[in-house]
């Protein structure tokens, strides 16, 4: 799980810390791809990137991560104002879908 709450305001941004270019215009969230789908293929894995949003960042982030469609990881996201209930013996997420708008198990979330 990376957080991705953060706005850049102390930096002069107005969006989320880790749209911000670093080098080559390359931004946090590139670089992170970048290491994601590296480590994926190089193992044969299916590790997740899991991006928690704040209200701050949600709308901006999800479309932001369209670039992302083709790359092989697979992007989840969430606010930080909801977090996924646990499976007390497998240590997994009861919910195996994100809760959106449209559609989700509210039951495998809190609040």
């Amino acid at each position: 799980v990376k957080l991705n709450g953060g706005l850049g305001t102390t930096m002069g941004c107005t969006g989320p810390k880790s749209l911000i270019p670093l080098r080559n215009d390359l931004t946090f969230l590139d670089l992170t791809i970048q290491q994601m789908e590296t480590l994926n293929n190089k193992y044969g894995c299916d590790v997740p990137l899991v991006l928690m949003n704040s209200f701050n960042t949600e709308v901006e982030t999800q479309e932001i991560l369209r670039k992302y469609q083709h790359v092989n990881v697979r992007i989840l996201t969430f606010k930080q104002s909801m977090y996924p209930r646990i499976n007390r013996e497998s240590l997994l997420p009861i919910s195996r879908t994100l809760l959106t708008a449209d559609s989700g198990d509210p039951s495998g979330w809190y609040p």
